[in-house]
């Protein structure tokens, strides 16, 4: 589920946070389920695609949490389980699609010219993105004295400055004006291409990553992971149907096929991946005949 629920980017906006742990929230969105629980996030992986160091990893993470943006636990050595509070989307479908959230899947941002914006500049777009402007349909007419009144208000800074961020927005949104008004609308850079991944898939797949770095499975190749995320796509609904989460029910599997594949190895133990045997120990796991 990559989303985020208007009432958190209106937080957002409120709390005027930082360029960094709006970076921050965008990424974890990409990987948490409908209740907004994101397990296994890897510091390494975080910095090198948001572009941030170590360091402001762990400064922004202790910022978020003690915003009351989100709640973290140390489950693992290797990684951290990060909640965004009131983000839930569990059977509550109708009552978020009333409320609106943006889609965090849109391309614009995945684009390094995003991550470059102010923050001002960011929570901007993300308004814009809230108010419908996606793709090449949505169009945002304003009057222009309205525009700068509303918008120097919400974000707390000068008109000058609400110029300096359209002007580094332009690459994103075609922004003109006549006869005393604004008209906005988004460039196809910004939902061109999607991630080519549906979200099901974006969470699957790093379900299945997570799995192998807990368990210490190193250079496990991308034919691997997508089997295991097959894996979990194949066996979520009789998962759900036995009350298992399929994902800590692949985890065991995993773990037992190792038992399985070092029960006479004396030595070093051996970690691979054998994906049909991880499949025999999941039909165990799930009590299937």
């Amino acid at each position: 589920m990559q989303k985020l629920a208007n009432k958190i980017i209106d937080r957002m906006i409120t709390e005027h946070l930082s360029s960094k742990e709006i970076d921050f929230l965008i990424y974890i969105s990409r990987f948490q389920d409908d209740s907004g629980h994101v397990a296994g996030i890897y510091y390494k992986d975080l910095c090198e695609t948001m572009q941030m160091s170590y360091q402001e990893f762990y400064n922004v993470k202790e910022s978020l949490a003690e915003k009351g943006f989100i709640r973290c636990e140390k489950k693992s050595l290797t990684d951290h389980d990060i909640t965004i509070l009131q983000n839930v989307y569990a059977d509550r479908e109708r009552e978020y699609e009333s409320e609106g959230y943006v889609n965090t899947n849109h391309n614009i941002f995945y684009c390094e010219d995003f991550l470059d914006l102010k923050a001002g500049a960011k929570l901007l777009t993300l308004k814009f993105m809230q108010i419908g402007l996606v793709g090449v349909s949505g169009r945002y007419e304003i009057g222009t004295e309205k525009f700068y009144n509303k918008y120097t208000a919400l974000l707390g800074v000068t008109k000058r400055v609400i110029r300096s961020y359209l002007k580094e927005l332009k690459q994103f949104f075609s922004i003109g004006i006549k006869d005393k008004k604004y008209y906005i609308t988004a460039k196809r850079i910004v939902s061109k291409k999607a991630c080519q991944k549906t979200e099901a898939d974006n969470y699957r797949e790093h379900s299945a990553t997570v799995i192998c770095r807990r368990i210490r499975i190193k250079d496990v190749n991308k034919k691997d992971i997508k089997e295991l995320r097959d894996l979990l796509f194949q066996y979520k609904n009789i998962a759900k149907a036995v009350n298992e989460d399929i994902v800590d029910a692949l985890a065991r599997a995993v773990k037992r096929s190792l038992d399985f594949i070092n029960a006479d190895q004396r030595g070093t133990w051996k970690r691979y991946l054998n994906i049909k045997l991880v499949h025999k120990c999941l039909i165990k796991e799930l009590g299937v005949a």
